[in-house]
């Protein structure tokens, strides 16, 4: 329908502190419609005549999952995020614009053992991250300095790119490249302390000796195989049944 404005995750907090959470159906439609704009009338009255179809109450962050199409706990797991990473509602907002245009959502692989990437995806995900990484910082240190592509790896890509680019639609980052099976073609093992710009170029020359398509040759790479955000899905107490020996 349209992207969720996070500005709009503070009615939800607003609501939380009067203990008035749950809205009726005219206070939702009118709520929506004033901030969502008068061109969305409509589309806003079909979803609340259908969301309201068994219930007299819903609660706001439900509400907005709905009416922008995002997964169940996206609004949580935003908010949390924001806190997370430190950043003012604008700026967060701004962020998470830009992973929306850079990985736009394309579809369900639902097998984690089919979510292969390919180095030419890995290639932009490094492009992406060598743009915006200096307006990063670690935030598992208590100092605050930017990060840079020379250190940049999955402890500081996954907060700042992974999960973000994917909680509305709760997906593995594979499912932003893809909406069809990735088959992997090799299974990567590594260390998430590596520099990404390291990894990404041990991926590339895997491809060029062995004469791979850069495009088509998959690999199988936990951080984006996996979905981050429902990673007990994922795993489970007998190895054989985790996504890893799948």
């Amino acid at each position: 329908m349209f992207a969720l404005r996070w500005e709009l995750t503070e009615l939800v907090k607003i609501l939380d502190e009067r203990q008035e959470p749950d809205l009726n159906q005219h206070d939702a439609e009118d709520l929506l419609t004033k901030v969502t704009g008068y061109d969305c009338r409509r589309e806003i009255k079909t979803l609340m005549d259908k969301l309201f179809l068994d219930r007299d109450r819903i609660n706001m962050a439900t509400l907005l999952e709905n009416i922008f199409d995002l997964s169940p706990g996206a609004i949580e797991r935003g908010t949390a995020a924001q806190k997370e990473l430190k950043l003012a509602l604008t700026d967060f907002e701004k962020h998470m614009e830009l992973l929306r245009t850079a990985f736009p959502y394309q579809g369900c692989i639902l097998k984690v053992e089919e979510r292969g990437i390919s180095h030419e995806q890995l290639a932009h995900v490094a492009t992406f991250a060598a743009a915006h990484c200096h307006h990063w910082h670690d935030i598992r240190k208590a100092a605050e300095n930017t990060l840079s592509m020379d250190t940049l790896n999955l402890y500081h890509l996954n907060p700042w790119c992974i999960k973000p680019a994917t909680n509305e639609r709760n997906c593995a980052m594979v499912e932003l490249f893809s909406d069809s099976l990735c088959l992997p073609n090799n299974f990567c093992s590594h260390w998430w302390g590596e520099p990404l710009q390291y990894f990404v170029a041990c991926i590339g020359r895997h491809c060029a000796v062995r004469q791979l398509c850069f495009r088509t040759t998959f690999y199988w790479i936990c951080a984006y195989a996996n979905r981050q955000h429902a990673l007990s899905e994922e795993l489970n107490d007998n190895p054989k049944q985790t996504s890893f020996y799948k």
